[in-house]
């Protein structure tokens, strides 16, 4: 997870209404869209914030 490069900022309130999903869940189900060469976060960027809040040492990807 730390190789992933996120460009946006993220919003306070979605990352924690997106922790209290994932944390019901147990995982980050939905994949990040990463752009493959240069590993820059394309979409995910409040999931890839959660998932770091829980600790998570991996998340799933998509990349393109």
């Amino acid at each position: 997870m730390d190789v992933l490069k996120p460009h946006e900022a993220t919003r306070p309130r979605k990352v924690m209404d997106s922790l209290h999903i994932h944390v019901r869940w147990g995982q980050v189900r939905t994949r990040l869209v990463v752009e493959a060469q240069n590993l820059i976060v394309l979409d995910g960027h409040h999931r890839l914030e959660v998932a770091r809040r829980l600790g998570l040492l991996r998340v799933p990807v998509l990349l393109v």
